[in-house]
């Protein structure tokens, strides 16, 4: 089979995103959690995430024992 696109351009390997697009996927993933967390229905008041943790949980002698894997922080608008 031919492997060149319509316009005879041979295909193109999909790309990694860029360090900005995923800051901004990062930025855009966090003002998505915290616009849910302020405005769902809750008696607890609004709060910022500030970084999200993810976290491996091990069974452990009387209770678990976790293990941060990554660590998101969040962008600082201040600066």
């Amino acid at each position: 089979r031919d492997a060149t696109r319509s316009g005879g351009e041979p295909p193109s390997a999909p790309s990694r995103p860029s360090a900005r697009a995923a800051a901004n996927a990062r930025d855009a993933l966090l003002a998505a959690i915290n616009a849910r967390i302020n405005h769902a229905a809750s008696p607890w008041p609004p709060c910022t995430v500030r970084e999200m943790v993810l976290w491996r949980s091990d069974p452990g002698g009387d209770r678990p024992v976790y293990t941060p894997l990554a660590v998101l922080p969040a962008r600082d608008d201040a600066q």
